[in-house]
């Protein structure tokens, strides 16, 4: 159990969801939230069946963390910090921010499998502020014992998880709700030229939809067997 000197706490867990086609309204499953305060535990990715816990990986390779920040709520509404360095240095991770976005989505948008490739590769914190998201990671670091396989969760403000991505690993999500709105920290500017991804029904992951909105750029992407890693 670790303790940030903010009431911070890391917590990683598979999440599933679930709905039906976009004529129809979307359900979720509400049992299984995407991460827990005060406790934390290393997760086994979506599509392995038996992983030995902690990881036998090398120690270069950074994981995917969920950060469950402390979420202050009164009658007015709800606080919440959202970037704390020294809590991610105590978890080894000294990520610097140089460029910040967000993106609005329709209920059934797919945006992914996103990475920007070296020297432009980047760490990224996301998290959702509005809506709720599913939020997908695919590993693409050859090194990796968990090359090719996924990690998900469900992001919300509801339970604030804040995603940290390691270099070397796709992003993406599908919104479970209208007006999605996601936030993105990035260690490096964004770079067109070195700016790819990895096609989104190409790598064995369980998307619970089956026609998401996709971008013309996002639908033109490396299936995961074309895709050839530099990581």
């Amino acid at each position: 159990m670790l303790h940030g000197r903010l009431g911070v706490a890391f917590f990683l867990l598979p999440l599933t969801a679930a709905f039906q086609d976009r004529d129809t309204p979307m359900k979720r499953d509400q049992t299984t939230p995407a991460c827990f305060p005060n406790n934390e535990i290393v997760a086994e990715p979506n599509n392995v069946l038996s992983f030995p816990l902690p990881w036998a990986r090398p120690p270069q390779l950074a994981q995917p963390l969920c950060i469950t920040p402390k979420i202050f709520r009164d009658a007015r509404g709800s606080f919440t910090k959202t970037w704390h360095p020294d809590l991610l240095e105590t978890h080894g991770i000294t990520m610097t921010i140089a460029e910040e976005f967000y993106s609005v989505s329709d209920l059934g948008v797919l945006r992914g499998m996103h990475l920007q490739l070296p020297p432009y590769d980047y760490e990224k914190l996301v998290y959702c502020v509005a809506g709720s998201v599913l939020d997908v990671l695919l590993d693409l670091r050859l090194g990796s014992p968990t090359y090719g396989q996924t990690w998900s969760w469900e992001l919300s403000p509801e339970n604030g998880a804040i995603l940290y991505i390691p270099k070397g690993i796709a992003h993406g999500f599908l919104s479970l709700a209208a007006d999605s709105v996601m936030v993105y920290k990035t260690s490096i500017v964004y770079s067109p030229e070195h700016d790819t991804g990895v096609l989104w029904d190409s790598f064995g992951f369980n998307w619970p939809v089956q026609k998401p909105t996709l971008s013309e750029r996002d639908q033109k992407f490396s299936s995961l067997f074309d895709f050839v890693s530099p990581f």
